[in-house]
């Protein structure tokens, strides 16, 4: 009988427990300055990029998200529709399909 690598085991298990966390879309992301028109507010905020990201990743409707680093506040978006912010503090990251 060959050995058992000690690790296989453990790594088999941690890949298999990634699976059911699905895939992560990709974004196109504007610089500073331009910020969603249409913003789901009903959708709540968010004060990381990060869970903005994975809320619009799980949301069928969401199509882009803003984000504001300095606020550390970001919105889903229902439009891919932008408008200009005039402070600079926003972002807008729209889905690629």
């Amino acid at each position: 009988m060959a050995p058992r690598l000690p690790g296989a085991a453990v790594s088999l298990l941690c890949l298999l427990s990634l699976c059911p966390l699905g895939v992560h879309a990709t974004y196109a992301c504007t610089a500073l300055g331009t910020e969603c028109a249409n913003r789901d507010y009903s959708s709540g905020s968010f004060s990381t990029e990060a869970a903005a990201r994975t809320a619009c990743d799980n949301d069928p409707d969401c199509v882009a998200y803003d984000f504001s680093p300095s606020q550390s506040l970001g919105f889903l978006c229902s439009t891919t529709t932008t408008r200009e912010d005039h402070y600079d503090e926003y972002k807008m990251c729209t889905k690629r399909s």
